[in-house]
């Protein structure tokens, strides 16, 4: 594992009890690159649903370098984020919607998703966040 990371999962529920429905949920990577200016860290467990929102947070202390790479890949090596995560702002928070450009609808998930951070600089820091809609 390059870098280190720390992931954050928070599940947002509808319905009523005692039919409640996860119906998004947030998997948050604080990263921080290591000498080559990368990072990657996978999630502990299955990771359910549709990749629908896609947010990049560089740093304000330790600022990633400009133009920076973040790909989500499944167990499969398959960039869930189709290609949306290159060359982050290393100044400005984005937001893309994986797929947009190149799919009707994103591909269902039922994987673990690993985050994979390059071109960072050394020991910078940044937080990526992706919604994964389970509708």
């Amino acid at each position: 594992m390059a870098g280190s990371c720390t992931i954050t999962r928070k599940k947002t529920r509808i319905g009523h009890a005692p039919h409640w429905f996860n119906a998004v949920e947030e998997i948050k990577w604080a990263w921080t690159s290591d000498a080559s200016g990368n990072c990657d860290a996978q999630t502990d467990d299955i990771v359910v649903g549709r990749a629908v929102l896609l947010k990049t947070i560089p740093d304000d202390t330790d600022v990633p370098s400009n133009l920076y790479d973040v790909t989500i890949t499944d167990e499969d090596g398959i960039d869930i984020l189709d290609d949306v995560g290159a060359e982050r702002s290393d100044s400005t928070p984005e937001m893309e919607n994986p797929g947009a450009s190149t799919m009707v609808e994103q591909p269902f998930i039922n994987q673990k998703l690993q985050l994979n951070i390059s071109n960072a600089g050394n020991a910078k820091k940044g937080v990526v966040k992706l919604l994964i809609s389970a509708i």
